[in-house]
Order: structure tokens, then sequence, then C-alpha cells
């Protein structure tokens, strides 16, 4: 399964990165995610791998992500894997305007195993709207701290 989303963010594509950029405020617009534990590499780097487990709806659901490139200002391209799932997800920045920046976010979902091929079975409308609320919420913390 393949889509991409795009919204527009209120902030210059250089304070929209720096907000991207700082793990240590990561749950304030992931407010699922309870934890985050680096495994190796440098955080937000190629090769790094970090185990993030999420609170969702009253399940703990545990992923993997594993940083495949970081070309900013321009993309950032990660894997996350779960319960047979792999979702790789590319983050392109672009500048509309000196003032606004448009967010796109292309994945592609793999299923394997038993797990994969029942959740390869929830309509592609609810993977959509999981990522659109995770970048909607990205927006409103960034553009709150102007």
């Amino acid at each position: 399964m393949k889509f991409a989303l795009a919204i527009t963010i209120n902030l210059p594509r250089e304070r929209v990165l720096e907000i991207f950029d700082d793990h240590d405020n990561v749950t304030k617009w992931q407010p699922n995610l309870v934890s985050r534990e680096l495994l190796e590499g440098k955080l937000g780097y190629p090769g790094c791998r970090t185990r993030m487990v999420f609170n969702t709806l009253g399940q703990r659901i545990e992923m993997l992500e594993t940083v495949i490139s970081r070309d900013l200002p321009d993309e950032f391209r990660a894997e996350y894997s779960s319960n047979g799932v792999l979702n790789t997800a590319r983050n392109i920045f672009i500048a509309q305007t000196p003032e606004t920046t448009r967010w796109i976010s292309e994945n592609v979902f793999t299923f394997s195993g038993l797990k994969g091929v029942a959740l390869k079975r929830v309509p592609e409308a609810l993977y959509k709207s999981q990522t659109r609320s995770v970048m909607m919420e990205f927006k409103r913390y960034a553009e709150g701290l102007k």
C-alpha cells in the first residue's frame, strides 16, 4: 500500500526542521508515544535504531524506527516496523514561501507474517488517518511555539 499526504505549516522551513529534529520534544506532538529508547547510532542520523512504545486505545504497541537517510533540509527517510508491518516513510520539506513550509509524507506499507496479513485487511483510510493525525499534531505543536 502506498500513499502520500501533505500539509502546510505556517512557519519557515528552517524553524519546522529545527522542531522536527528536536528529539526531546517528540512526545509533545506524538501524545501516544510513551517511551523512546536509543538502541544504536546517533538520534536522527542514518543507521540509528530506536525502540518506540505507544499506547493506542489502551493497547501497548512497540515499534522499531531505523533511520535510512537524512538529507535535511530537503528530506528525512525512516522505516518503522511492528507486528509484521513495515512502513517506509519519506518526509519532504518544501519552503512554499519565506513563512510557510509544505510537509509531504510519502508512505509505503508492506505486510508479512500472520499479524501482518491480518493488519493488511485494515482499510487504507485508517493508515492515512493515523498518519494525518500525527502530521496535524506536529503542525499544532510547531505553530504554537512560534
